[in-house]
């Protein structure tokens, strides 16, 4: 929007990406401190380059998160922001990939409910997998 001055479903999709990096960070969009102002996607690129999930979390969940759910979120918020729009995904992608984050955490929360206290990562996509497979194929709305 910023370069073009045109609102469209790519400019959407931005600033959904933006609302994910809030909602994962616990920051707002535009950081104060005591230097000033810095935008979230400044501030959290260069964490999530340097592989610091452990930092890109919000802090109040103390480390309380499936690491590969939590990388799969910040994969999908990443896909949103890119400055040129054409290498944005359709917002149905990004619905498919935050209902992925989804089944993980759902899978995990259901093998710790049958007993088990700790689930390998491999374990967690299988069961997803498999569950995926009884959902009915729907269209997804544009």
């Amino acid at each position: 929007f910023q370069s073009s001055g045109n609102l469209n479903r790519k400019s959407d999709v931005y600033s959904f990406g933006v609302i994910l990096f809030e909602l994962i960070t616990g920051y707002p969009a535009v950081i104060r401190s005591g230097s000033g102002n810095i935008h979230i996607l400044r501030w959290v690129t260069p964490i999530i380059e340097r592989g610091d999930i452990q930092s890109v979390v919000d802090p109040r969940l103390d480390g309380k998160f499936n690491v590969n759910s939590a990388w799969k979120l910040v994969e999908t918020a990443v896909s949103c922001v890119p400055t040129t729009a054409v290498r944005r995904p359709d917002i149905s992608r990004v619905l498919a990939e935050l209902k992925e984050c989804w089944d993980i955490e759902m899978a995990l929360e259901r093998s710790q409910r049958m007993g088990s206290s700790k689930i390998r990562s491999t374990e967690a996509f299988e069961m997803m997998s498999v569950e995926l497979d009884d959902y009915e194929s729907v269209p997804i709305a544009r």
